[in-house]
C-alpha cells in the first residue's frame, strides 16, 4: 500500500486510475481496494478526494488563485463539481473557506 499512496501523492493532478494504482502494488483493483480500505480505513477514491481537497485549501489561501484555477490545477472536471466536493468534505463551499482564512 505504501507504494501505492507514494504513487498517489506524485500524480495527484493526474486523476490516476484505480487500475494504474492497483498495478503499483501488484494487486488486481478489487483486491487493492480491499486492501487499501483494510490499513487505510477508507477508499482509494476518498483517500485521493481528501488528498485534492487539503491541497486546495493550501491553494485558495493565495487570492491570485481564484476558485476555477483551483479546480482546474487539481483536475476536477468543473469549477461547479470541485465546489460540490469541496463543500462535502468540508461543510463550506471554497468562497467561504477563503473568506475565514
Amino acid at each position: 500500500i505504501s507504494a501505492a499512496l507514494a504513487y498517489m501523492h506524485g500524480r495527484l493532478t493526474e486523476n490516476p486510475s484505480l487500475e494504474r494504482i492497483a498495478e503499483q502494488c501488484g494487486l488486481s483493483p478489487s483486491r487493492f481496494v480491499e486492501a487499501f480500505k483494510e490499513q487505510m480505513g477508507i477508499t482509494p477514491h476518498a483517500y485521493i478526494t481528501n488528498l485534492k481537497i487539503d491541497s486546495a485549501k493550501i491553494l485558495l489561501k493565495n487570492p491570485e488563485n481564484s476558485v476555477t484555477d483551483v479546480a482546474m490545477q487539481l483536475n476536477f472536471s468543473s469549477g461547479n463539481h470541485f465546489s460540490e466536493v469541496f463543500k462535502r468534505y468540508t461543510g463550506c463551499t471554497p468562497s467561504q473557506y477563503r473568506g475565514r482564512e
